[in-house]
């Protein structure tokens, strides 16, 4: 069960990444874009592995490994959006909700995944602590009477995040299927910085990538290089985890990324005003109803 350990500890440092994430987007970079290419760009410091299990694989896997890391690009590009207009500690659960949905559809096609009674219901109380946040209770009136249940303003973008990051995922099991770690890797995350310098053939895309940020000056580039060092921290033990064990699973546990987040939020809401996180009773209740059936589904997984 070490994949499940390493992904737990993935999601912690994740959820930090996150927070810094929200941050940086409102405070050092000028748009989702922006983040996304540079976040992509630095990806290319994968190659460094080469030397533990670098090889050229048939070029079929070539293809799909590169086109895997093209399709992450575009679901961080959705992710960030989708952060950029709503709460952290609401678009990421609601991401890791259909995420795994997703993936279980995906894998059981492709990749032939099927699991046990008991994962299945761990995996449903797991993606259901996540997806139910995607529900808000709102006094607008649609209708003649009573309060209705309406999507978030970041629905679209967050959907599609959840649809990208699902084929990524599925994609990045099936290289690691055929390869080692370390060169599935490589040639994964090259497609990512193969995506982003694609970006530069677009006007539009690089006059938002090179537009003038506070990204060098103070905390906020203190900020930005924790985010990474987390985020290359993070990735490598979710991909650990990913080439080690079911990737419908390491996908559903992406729900407990908000029981980390939250405490987080909660403990950095008021020296970061941006994450701008919801704590008024109503809400909170609906989150601590989440956390339960996040940690019941973890509890499964356990015994």
């Amino acid at each position: 069960m070490f994949w499940l350990l390493a992904a737990i500890i993935a999601h912690f440092f994740y959820a930090g990444v996150f927070i810094i994430d929200r941050y940086l987007l409102k405070k050092g970079f000028a748009s989702p874009l922006n983040y996304a290419f540079w976040t992509g760009i630095f990806s290319i410091f994968i190659i460094f592995l080469a030397p533990f299990g670098f090889s050229v694989p048939p070029v079929n896997q070539i293809f799909i490994a590169l086109l895997a890391g093209i399709i992450w690009l575009l679901a961080v590009i959705a992710f960030y959006t989708a952060l950029d207009r709503g709460e952290a500690s609401r678009v990421v659960p609601i991401v890791g909700g259909f995420i795994p949905i997703f993936t279980l559809a995906l894998s059981f096609l492709f990749l032939g995944e099927r699991l046990n009674s008991k994962e299945l219901i761990a995996f449903c109380l797991l993606v259901s602590g996540g997806v139910i946040l995607s529900l808000l209770t709102t006094k607008t009136r649609f209708f003649s009477n009573g309060k209705n249940i309406h999507l978030i303003k970041a629905f679209i973008p967050i959907l599609g995040a959840a649809l990208f990051f699902a084929v990524y995922f599925v994609m990045t099991k099936f290289i690691f299927l055929k390869q080692n770690f370390v060169n599935g890797l490589i040639w994964i995350r090259s497609g990512a910085a193969l995506g982003a310098l694609f970006m530069l053939f677009f006007s539009d895309f690089r006059k938002a990538i090179f537009k003038k940020v506070e990204i060098v000056q103070g905390k906020t580039f203190k900020f930005f290089i924790s985010g990474k060092a987390l985020g290359v921290i993070a990735g490598l033990l979710l991909y650990l985890a990913i080439f080690l064990g079911s990737v419908t699973l390491v996908n559903a546990l992406q729900g407990v990324q908000y029981l980390f987040l939250l405490l987080l939020a909660f403990l950095l809401f008021r020296k970061i005003p941006s994450l701008k996180e919801q704590f008024n009773k109503k809400v909170l209740l609906q989150k601590i109803f989440a956390i339960v059936l996040i940690c019941l589904g973890l509890a499964i997984l356990i015994i």
